[in-house]
């Protein structure tokens, strides 16, 4: 790699890139130095001499040795690599851009990365390619905004940075013009979170986009599901954008709201029931008859203020059993798995679930499903973080999972917004477990 012929290094790019995709174990053996020669061929001042296909190649395996979780820390530290990855968004080909997004994204599953990632300013450039709106690359792209913006050390000012750096505004402009509304949607949703990006999105007039967007799409859709927390966001901030939107869409709120359950929501709908205004009883009213009309009853059955009981009786019922038999065997995913959701908060059924072997299932699942965004996949996340949270042991099976398929690193890159969640907190539970 440090030749001074090209062909030689081109050559020898091209052998290391196919090495570390085929062979999980080649990863392991780069060293801080090992790394440092791998990049020095792209070390070129001004891009003078920059030969995009070993770009393309070198990029690729710094992606391929960023997969192991010990990796990260020894990659992102390397005081070349994120510059580099950086500089690959600004002038490589769209394989590369893309291939550098995708590695930021790994890179950026531990916190004190993201932080140094943020230093370097890569948000900026990954900005800028979602003002290019080239399809090739808005995957992974905004799969590293997404983890860059998301919860953990340091969250505020990293997305506070993002705003700061035109985010809101380049990517609700692709949204308006209805671009890559999965993609682009849960990082806004991401970023709404903060008070001043929720104002600055009321301010630019996203409640009636987001509206019409609700109104076209399917309510179980990942971007249906990302306007709807858009929306509670804005209104918690600005309470007189409630009236813009209280009859209109009240049903797509209420469902997504369900699809990643919120206490505090029905918390607040029982207290509305009680208060003096006729008009809050009544429209909380209409909104519990529509959830108790449209949601599944026995998920239903599992949820509410006496989950604990309920939830204990379902599984003396042998009903956690009889799920997850069908489930193993395939059947009726989209409508078992999210019961199996349900009852997996309860320390008791997650850990009766691992016992009955239900990590290599729910995994087996998510690696067939990772690159679709259902339900399916999303309860699967949700079940494995409970399984792990109750037993770490647990996490053994996930993270050689993880390391020889990628599987959780492709749900919290492609999956739901709550999958996503889920997924990013079971690989920071893999990081804080060693």
């Amino acid at each position: 790699m440090m030749s001074s012929s090209l062909s030689d290094q081109k050559s020898s790019a091209k052998t290391l890139r196919q090495l570390t995709k085929q062979y999980p174990l080649s990863r392991d053996l780069f060293s801080n130095e090992a790394v440092s020669k791998l990049l020095e061929p792209l070390d070129v001042p001004d891009n003078a001499s920059l030969d995009l296909d070993l770009q393309l190649d070198i990029i690729t395996t710094v992606f391929n040795i960023s997969l192991p979780q010990g990796n990260k820390k020894v990659v992102a530290e390397n005081l070349r690599v994120i510059p580099l990855l950086i500089n690959a968004l600004r002038t490589g080909t769209s394989q590369t851009k893309s291939n550098a997004a995708a590695a930021l994204f790994r890179l950026s599953e531990l916190d004190l990365n993201r932080t140094l990632i943020h230093e370097s300013d890569a948000l900026g450039s990954l900005i800028c390619l979602v003002r290019e709106g080239n399809s090739e690359t808005m995957t992974d792209i905004c799969a590293a905004m997404y983890m860059l913006c998301w919860d953990g050390a340091n969250t505020v000012a990293h997305r506070e940075k993002a705003v700061s750096d035109g985010a809101v505004r380049v990517i609700l402009r692709k949204v308006k013009d209805g671009d890559f509304l999965d993609l682009l949607l849960p990082v806004l949703a991401t970023l709404s979170n903060l008070p001043s990006a929720a104002e600055e999105m009321g301010k630019m007039g996203v409640v009636a986009c987001l509206h019409k967007i609700m109104e076209s799409g399917d309510k179980d859709s990942n971007a249906v599901k990302s306007c709807a927390a858009i929306l509670r966001n804005i209104c918690s901030y600005d309470k007189d954008e409630l009236k813009e939107i209280a009859n209109s869409i009240k049903g797509f709120i209420d469902a997504a709201t369900i699809a990643s359950p919120d206490r505090g929501y029905l918390d607040s709908l029982l207290d509305n029931m009680m208060s003096s205004s006729l008009s809050d009883q009544k429209s909380s009213a209409e909104t519990l008859r529509w959830l108790t009309d449209e949601y599944p009853p026995m998920y239903i059955l599992c949820r509410g203020p006496i989950t604990h009981t309920y939830g204990e009786k379902a599984v003396s019922d042998d009903a956690l059993r009889l799920v997850l038999r069908k489930v193993k065997d395939g059947a009726f995913l989209d409508l078992l798995l999210p019961v199996l959701a349900t009852l997996s908060r309860l320390p008791s059924a997650a850990g009766e679930m691992a016992r009955m072997g239900a990590v290599a299932c729910l995994l087996k699942i998510m690696r067939k499903r990772g690159n679709t965004d259902n339900n399916a996949v999303e309860s699967c996340a949700a079940i494995l973080f409970d399984i792990c949270s109750n037993d770490k042991d647990e996490l053994k099976e996930v993270k050689q999972e993880e390391a020889a398929n990628g599987t959780i690193s492709t749900v919290a890159q492609r999956g739901t917004q709550r999958a996503r969640r889920k997924a990013i907190e079971i690989l920071e539970m893999g990081n804080n477990v060693g």
